[in-house]
């Protein structure tokens, strides 16, 4: 429907033949005419000539800040666009594309065929549900010739693990947050991920108190801390949301009078040594 620039160069006939190069724009089919004008009804048509893209760009959205990879189940954009020969997108592409992911990436369902909204690039969402590297390949269906391959995007399991410690009544504490990986390593190359907290008291009376039920709490080199306060003895419960959405550990806070049990003063101080792996 959208009519596209054809360039043809000259014919130059040797022995009753010619040949010409011809290049078009659009992505479609065309039927070539060729008439002599000084004998009209003397018309020749050539057999309809299909254009296609030259390849698929694909690109991946970047994971968040000081992140080279993405989280199990994190969403992930996959931007498909269709090429011509000098890298331009082909704006009335309309063909079907299908994906080969490698296995661990979850994608849309396929195949998806481009519409005139798309103006030759679509958008896709997709995951991955285990650890890995991994790449994704895009051909259009009906001219498998015709691909595209992204470069290699990685994902990790993560989960949050709140610390169960003692604390004094009435007294805030500080409650120890750890972002670890699959081998209870910290994830130190994240800036990105928050949460938020819910508690959970054994005597049900809302004593317990935290800001972070309400603003978010930043986890900085695997670790983050936020404080918490409870007015009588008991036992909370903590939980977490975070974003991305990641699964977790729960920590219990038991909330006591006695400073014994807290160390010598009433302090508590957690150390946290990070594993070393020179392979790594």
């Amino acid at each position: 429907d959208q009519e596209g620039a054809l360039s043809l160069n000259s014919f130059v006939f040797a022995g009753g033949s010619g040949t010409a190069e011809l290049s078009y724009n659009k992505w479609g089919t065309i039927k070539l005419i060729v008439t002599d004008p000084d004998n009209p009804a003397a018309e020749v048509s050539c057999p309809d000539m299909q254009f296609n893209p030259k390849e698929f760009g694909i690109t991946f959205s970047d994971p968040p800040p000081k992140r080279d990879f993405f989280y199990l189940n994190e969403d992930i954009t996959l931007t498909i666009t269709a090429l011509d020969a000098d890298n331009a997108v082909i704006p009335n592409y309309q063909g079907s594309v299908s994906f080969t992911p490698a296995e661990g990436l979850v994608l849309p369902e396929q195949p998806y065929e481009f519409t005139s909204e798309d103006q030759g690039k679509h958008v896709f969402s997709l995951f991955s549900n285990k650890e890995g590297q991994f790449t994704v390949k895009v051909n259009d269906t009906s001219h498998t010739s015709v691909i595209g391959i992204s470069t290699p995007i990685a994902s990790r399991y993560a989960k949050i693990v709140v610390e169960s410690q003692n604390a004094l009544v009435g007294e805030p504490a500080d409650i120890f947050v750890r972002l670890v990986d699959s081998k209870g390593d910290l994830v130190l190359s994240d800036e990105s991920t928050t949460f938020i907290v819910s508690l959970t008291e054994s005597i049900s009376n809302e004593s317990a108190s935290t800001k972070a039920v309400t603003i978010p709490v930043s986890i900085k080199a695997g670790l983050g801390t936020f404080k918490l306060t409870d007015n009588q003895v008991e036992t909370v419960t903590v939980s977490v949301e975070s974003t991305p959405e990641l699964p977790f550990e729960t920590g219990i806070i038991t909330f006591t009078e006695d400073a014994r049990r807290m160390g010598e003063g009433g302090v508590r101080i957690i150390y946290w040594k990070e594993a070393k792996d020179e392979k790594r």
